[in-house]
């Protein structure tokens, strides 16, 4: 039996849900009060990192987590569960990211997302030449990972086709106020589109990066296809 480690890169955080009952969270002045707090790992390394290693899978994670207690905390959490973070690369001078998500009942969820340490992942100077598997998990938030109109994507997804390793990408819905809503994103997945080998973005994730007001339909999901792939 041939045993192959996955490598899971890019974006993590510390989820913190805390259990609401209510939509009428922001009342100045008052105490709103909630229940249990759940802690867990977080972004594409801590959701499909931890997914894979629950599947039987040897996962090394490659990300950047700052040194704090939520750092630490972080990376206690993966290696309880048997992940290799030998490639995680610490952070001394940001606070570990974080996000604070608020699910009403019956209602969609609000994230609260502060990227911390991910500000300085680009990747580069990641060792994951013995995984013959590379998922890379929401480039579009680590700032690092964009500039120069996506030069260290780029540079990564290239050095996992001269390692020989099968790459993945999973994209992440834009926010339009951030720095990585000025990329001309159309541009760049058109460049790294011939060097990765499995391309998982939602619909959402498309149309915030191509500035689509088209509604979503199955329509539009198609045509979005169809360009990737060409």
């Amino acid at each position: 039996m041939v045993v192959t480690t996955i490598g899971v890169a890019g974006h993590v955080c510390v989820d913190l849900t805390p259990a609401v009952s209510t939509r009428d969270l922001l009342r100045p002045g008052d105490i709103v009060e909630v229940g249990d707090l759940v802690i867990a790992a977080g972004g594409c390394v801590g959701n499909t990192g931890l997914a894979l290693r629950t599947l039987g899978a040897d996962v090394r994670i490659a990300a950047a987590v700052g040194t704090d207690p939520l750092g630490r905390m972080l990376l206690d959490h993966f290696e309880r569960r048997g992940v290799d973070t030998s490639s995680v690369a610490p952070v001394h001078d940001r606070q570990t990211s974080y996000s604070v998500v608020v699910q009403p009942p019956a209602d969609d969820r609000t994230i609260w997302h502060h990227v911390g340490s991910n500000a300085s992942f680009d990747g580069l100077d990641v060792a994951l030449s013995a995984c013959a598997l590379v998922h890379l998990g929401y480039p579009s938030l680590p700032p690092a990972m964009i500039a120069d109109d996506g030069a260290a994507l780029l540079r990564w997804l290239r050095r996992r086709r001269t390692e020989g390793a099968t790459s993945s990408i999973d994209l992440a819905v834009i926010d339009p106020a951030s720095p990585a809503a000025t990329l001309d994103w159309r541009r760049l997945i058109e460049r790294a589109a011939p060097l990765i080998d499995v391309l998982s973005p939602s619909l959402d994730d498309l149309r915030s990066a191509f500035g689509l007001a088209e509604t979503a339909s199955l329509d539009l999901a198609a045509r979005l296809a169809d360009h990737l792939v060409a």
